[in-house]
């Protein structure tokens, strides 16, 4: 009888607490400018939001020529020169944060009434004229 109320207290605390799993996007976009990166990720974890135009989209409310803001945890371990504005851009992004840790976030744009997203996974295209 106590496992069961135990095991039974277990899965409501489950269905309670968990997280919904976001859905997660495929965007084109171009970088409009680059920012400065923050510091390296370490006591603290940086996300720096940057500005982009959305080019191709699978969500269907996010048209070509839309502009987004786009947050991405740890910009430094893209590496030197990866953000250059102009570049185009693929990525995966979600509309909210879903990794375990939160982020202190550097936003530049935070005034501007912009749809927000998190990016998962980005990579460059080969360049391409804007």
């Amino acid at each position: 009888m106590k496992f069961s109320l135990l095991f039974a207290s277990l899965l409501f605390c489950q269905l309670v607490f968990a997280q919904p799993a976001a859905k997660t996007y495929t965007l084109s976009a171009r970088l409009l400018k680059a920012e400065k990166l923050p510091p390296l990720c370490g006591v603290f974890a940086w996300a720096l939001t940057q500005k982009f135009s959305i080019e191709k989209s699978d969500n269907p409310g996010m048209n070509n020529g839309l502009t987004v803001l786009l947050n991405q945890p740890c910009p430094e371990s893209a590496g030197d020169n990866f953000f250059v504005a102009g570049q185009l851009y693929e990525m995966q992004v979600q509309s909210e944060n879903t990794a375990p840790i939160s982020y202190t976030i550097i936003n530049n744009y935070s005034k501007e009434q912009l749809p927000t997203l998190w990016i998962v996974d980005i990579r460059k295209l080969p360049n391409q004229n804007p």
